[in-house]
């Protein structure tokens, strides 16, 4: 299984990481969207750990930009957040993520 960890900051790339670290898994990491983007298109990831704010391409912006792209096969993504906003996890949810943490 292919993981993409997305993240800006380094620590939380690391702890997730190290939590998900199996024989079986491949982990990607990606620290903006827009490096993100580049990883699900060539590495095709089983599931996307997403955070939101992010400088630049934040993580709407990768959940819309994924939408639109019908060339790309959409993996499962998990918007992880500090932002726990009910409106946010529904435009989450609405624009193609899997779930919201």
């Amino acid at each position: 299984m292919k993981i993409l960890i997305v993240d800006d900051e380094p620590a939380a790339r690391y702890g997730m990481t190290k939590a998900l670290r199996s024989d079986n898994r491949l982990l990607l990491e990606a620290d903006d969207g827009g490096e993100a983007l580049s990883q699900i298109r060539q590495q095709c990831p089983d599931l996307v750990f997403l955070d939101l704010n992010m400088p630049d391409r934040d993580g709407l912006f990768v959940l819309k930009e994924l939408q639109q792209d019908l060339s790309t096969a959409i993996p499962e993504i998990i918007v992880v957040t500090a932002n726990d906003g009910v409106d946010t996890a529904v435009e989450c949810i609405r624009c193609g993520a899997t779930d919201f943490i």
